[in-house]
């Protein structure tokens, strides 16, 4: 809750209706594909995970909204002003907001969102390292020890931090720097420590993430693909 209750909340509701009225942005790399590899019949349709719809009204969780477009400073300054705690990506289209039920049911009605999914932690692999390593030149790792190359630690303890939860929104930090310093370093594969138990829709964040890494020339791997 915020401590102010009264005198925000015109600024609020302005914001907010900015926001709402927002036409979409450009993208902020025109070199990245459309988010998610998306076609123009599928933009201004919405998914909305089942979860959200049954959080309590004043209880606070994290989401991640996907966009047909890269959102701007004002987008995302406006849903600031409404009262969400907001984490954005410089590459990718989407961003991770934190909100009560209320708040966050309330997105709904956002321009150009295509998705709404709860954060959740992942299923990580501890043993993925030695799985690539022999070839790991050029390639980033994304665990919960964030995004790094395994080139530049070879002799590293490379087990993960303890106490550090590997989240949807902690994985898309990772894709997000490696877009950014894909040719600073000579990236050219993704090799995700964490596996998906089932089949993710496409308006998934990380599937979208995927998509748009694989879309930018990008080989993506899961340690976890073949297991049962």
């Amino acid at each position: 809750m915020n401590k102010t209750t009264t005198a925000p909340i015109r600024a609020r509701a302005v914001g907010f209706a900015l926001l709402l009225g927002a036409q979409p942005a450009i993208a902020q790399w025109e070199s990245m594909p459309l988010p998610g590899g998306a076609d123009r019949s599928s933009l201004g349709q919405l998914t909305v995970e089942a979860g959200v719809w049954s959080i309590p009204a004043s209880e606070a969780h994290c989401v991640v909204l996907t966009f047909d477009h890269y959102p701007d400073d004002t987008e995302i300054g406006a849903l600031e002003t409404a009262g969400f705690d907001v984490r954005s990506y410089r590459t990718l289209p989407m961003i991770a907001v934190r909100a009560d039920g209320l708040r966050l049911r309330s997105l709904v009605g956002l321009r150009g969102l295509r998705s709404i999914y709860l954060d959740r932690e992942l299923d990580e692999l501890t043993d993925v390292i030695p799985w690539i390593a022999q070839g790991a030149e050029g390639v980033a790792l994304i665990d919960s020890r964030g995004p790094r190359l395994l080139a530049a630690e070879p002799n590293a303890d490379r087990r993960p931090v303890a106490d550090r939860k590997l989240t949807v929104v902690a994985a898309l930090e990772g894709f997000d720097w490696v877009f950014r310093h894909r040719v600073e370093h000579g990236i050219e594969i993704v090799a995700n420590g964490w596996r998906s138990s089932g089949e993710l829709a496409p308006t998934e964040p990380l599937v979208v993430a995927t998509r748009t890494a694989r879309d930018a020339g990008l080989a993506v791997v899961f340690a976890g693909t073949n297991h049962e």
